[in-house]
């Protein structure tokens, strides 16, 4: 298996490739999208409920073509199995390993991951030079015509090997990362087949006869809508199984793409976020177990999103602090501005969206 790559084979039936590598996994509409062609300035606070990247095999079909192929673009299906252990760098261990591989001091874990998606283009994919190129997120807001797409999406497995922590752009000074969902550290069937162990009831995060496994099964459903520069963005997901602490999340970003000249726009976008997780797992969700995020900001597009500054202001609520005198959970509010400089440089001699059936990241080859 080729790791940190692709390889992919197309198929003349259906439309359909099959990729072979650590791949960007079909499930949250964000994760599938470039890094290049952000709206906002970071992906959602819930897409780190699971991995980026894995390393397995999927395989993508266009079943509209079977009517007519000028409807190909306008529905997509892609299924994805993988080893489970994320990519390199992506809080995974993906790197040079296989699905037999365990890290030292953890019990080998042999659960896949699986991955399904499903996409409508209600108006089809994007245009270029009178050409349907398909569907390339971040792209739509330079179509002057109504774009609109709708996804939907699961992720399953029995056995959840990453650990999931909450990044440093959504934490408090001082505050202990919030761990997401439960990586599986202990033995399938738990440390001690008897049952008798004193701490299988007080400690949740180990597995027992009772509770053999970690799994978590997430589903999502997102939109993306464009018309005339007008921009509008959103997602809903939940996340169930005793890895996944119950989490579950939404978000949307609203914004107006103003031509300027040529290939430079300039773009205002507000964005709200809100995630809830049973994180001290008492069964129900307490007022210290959400995020509520808030981002205002511009995008100024020198050349699409080839060379972009972002100014944006953040603030971050949660009651996930502590009161230090108290000892009791405390509401904060965090307060950042950030000033991002980007430029993209597509290697080789054509972009991604020129090349022949499209970028791998593509929602719907």
């Amino acid at each position: 298996m080729i790791h940190e790559a692709v390889v992919w084979m197309n198929i003349p039936f259906l439309h359909s490739r099959v990729t072979l590598g650590q791949i960007n996994v079909p499930f949250n509409r964000e994760y599938i999208q470039s890094s290049a062609n952000f709206i906002s300035l970071e992906r959602s606070i819930i897409t780190n409920m699971l991995p980026q990247f894995d390393t397995g095999a999927m395989i993508a079909i266009h079943p509209l073509e079977a009517v007519d192929k000028k409807y190909r673009r306008y529905l997509s299906f892609h299924g994805f199995i993988g080893n489970g252990h994320g990519g390199g760098g992506d809080y995974g261990y993906g790197r040079r390993q296989d699905n037999t591989a365990a890290r030292q001091n953890l019990p080998q874990l042999l659960a896949p991951m699986y991955y399904g998606r499903v996409q409508y283009n209600v108006f089809g994919g994007l245009n270029k030079r009178d050409n349907d190129i398909g569907w390339v997120e971040g792209d739509e807001i330079f179509q002057n015509d109504a774009k609109l797409s709708f996804g939907g999406a699961f992720a399953q497995t029995t056995q959840l090997k990453t650990s999931q922590p909450v990044p440093v752009e959504f934490l408090l000074k001082d505050q202990t990362p919030t761990r997401l969902a439960i990586q599986q550290t202990t033995p399938t069937g738990g440390i001690d087949p008897t049952g008798l162990k004193s701490d299988y009831l007080a400690d949740r995060t180990i597995t027992t006869p009772g509770r053999p496994n970690f799994g978590i099964v997430g589903h999502t459903y997102d939109m993306t809508f464009t018309w005339k520069g007008f921009y509008l963005n959103g997602a809903w997901s939940r996340f169930s199984g005793s890895a996944a602490n119950q989490v579950m999340g939404y978000h949307g970003t609203i914004g107006y793409n103003i031509h300027l000249d040529g290939s430079k726009y300039i773009m205002p976008v507000l964005k709200a976020e809100f995630m809830k997780g049973d994180w001290n797992q008492n069964q129900m969700f307490d007022p210290g177990e959400a995020y509520y995020i808030y981002w205002a900001g511009v995008n100024l597009l020198g050349d699409y999103h080839l060379y972009k500054v972002q100014l944006f202001y953040q603030v971050i609520h949660t009651n996930t602090a502590k009161n230090y005198f108290w000892n009791t959970t405390d509401n904060r509010d965090a307060r950042t501005v950030y000033l991002q400089f980007q430029a993209n440089f597509w290697t080789g001699t054509s972009s991604p969206e020129n090349i022949s059936g499209g970028a791998i990241y593509r929602q719907d080859y």
